[in-house]
């Protein structure tokens, strides 16, 4: 009977000391007010670091490490030179990854230090670093000027993890589905240029007459959508497009010649984020404005023409649209782009009827919000 007591005594005297103890592993509830204090989130206990250094920033070496150099003594006007690792954080490292998502990971981190740290750092809780091997290796809690934890913005953003929770591989199966967290519900523009080719399609006469039967021309596409993440890396998204063709010239099949210089479309898509670029199919309806002419026999409004080819009228076609793209991010706005489309409209001029396909390949960039 006295062991269980004596171990039940223990544990609660254990327990008390490790309540007192600096929680420096967990995360900060706020950011550092001028005398390094801060409420943790866990309890909203007051924490106090000791004294800060303020340190110049040479580079971001890695998603974890900074090259600076620190101002220990205010009559060290060059600052002594030091490699600081952040503490409280696991990031993955760009040399040793050993998979395409964890060196995306790295390189985010790296960007995020480097556009953080422009004006300098303060360095906190400073100690030797054994892991780096060099005598000026060094670890510590890093904030930026404003009193921000640069180890809590690299959790925030998905780039690293607390110490606290232990480490884990970076690359071993279900790690792969943590990415950095993408934005689930986001609108986007889209701007692209291409070539795109028409000739006519099913049910429309045999080719012929003065002007060539299939054309190509250059084409311009502008766009709006939304995207929604659904389950891990799948998403759906809804784009409206306007496509505008330069300088057309008219296709003709026997009497009739059309040609197009504006036309719209609506897709609703679906795809996958990869690592390193997302895949997309789309399909949904098109409309084409379509500018037509005839021939002298073609009554426009009950009079004739006695021209080989008179102006027959604008008329709105529609049909539908098809096609797949790929989008390569460069950064966590901008986003390289290219797609193929297939599009299909029908209408009629005199009274028959024609069908016109469109193939285009595009390629231009876009900006997610």
């Amino acid at each position: 009977m006295a062991r269980p007591r004596a171990l039940f005594m223990g544990g609660i005297a254990l327990g008390a000391a490790l309540a007192f103890l600096p929680q420096e592993t967990r995360a900060h509830g706020a950011a550092l007010d001028r005398d390094g204090c801060h409420r943790v989130r866990a309890n909203q206990a007051e924490h106090c670091h000791n004294p800060a250094y303020r340190a110049e920033v040479r580079r971001a070496l890695d998603g974890g490490r900074l090259s600076v150099r620190a101002q220990f003594s205010p009559q060290a006007k060059q600052g002594v030179p030091l490699v600081v690792r952040l503490k409280g954080v696991d990031v993955p490292q760009t040399a040793n990854s050993k998979c395409a998502f964890a060196r995306e990971l790295a390189a985010k981190a790296r960007t995020l230090l480097k556009n953080e740290t422009r004006q300098g750092v303060l360095l906190f809780d400073v100690e030797g670093d054994s892991s780096d091997g060099s005598a000026r290796a060094v670890r510590a809690h890093v904030f930026t000027p404003q009193f921000v934890s640069l180890a809590d913005r690299l959790v925030a953003e998905g780039l690293a993890r607390p110490l606290a929770l232990g480490r884990r591989p970076w690359c071993q199966g279900e790690e792969q589905t943590a990415r950095a967290p993408m934005q689930k519900n986001h609108f986007y523009l889209l701007g692209m240029i291409g070539a795109s080719v028409v000739e006519f399609g099913p049910g429309s006469s045999p080719p012929g007459g003065a002007w060539p039967d299939r054309l190509s021309s250059s084409a311009f596409s502008f766009g709006i959508g939304y995207a929604r993440t659904l389950y891990k890396a799948l998403f759906v998204g809804l784009e409206s497009t306007v496509d505008y063709h330069a300088a057309p010239q008219p296709i003709t099949a026997q009497t009739r010649a059309h040609e197009s210089r504006v036309q719209f479309g609506l897709n609703t898509l679906v795809g996958w984020h990869f690592a390193r670029a997302q895949f997309s199919f789309f399909a949904g309806p098109h409309w084409a404005q379509i500018a037509s002419r005839g021939a002298g026999d073609i009554p426009l409004g009950g009079v004739f023409s006695l021209d080989p080819m008179f102006y027959a009228g604008v008329n709105i076609w529609q049909g539908w649209r098809l096609g797949s793209g790929l989008l390569y991010p460069m950064n966590e706005h901008w986003a390289l782009s290219t797609e193929y489309r297939f599009a299909r409209v029908q209408g009629s001029t005199g009274g028959v009827s024609d069908t016109l396909d469109y193939h285009s390949i595009a390629f231009g960039l876009r900006y997610d919000f």
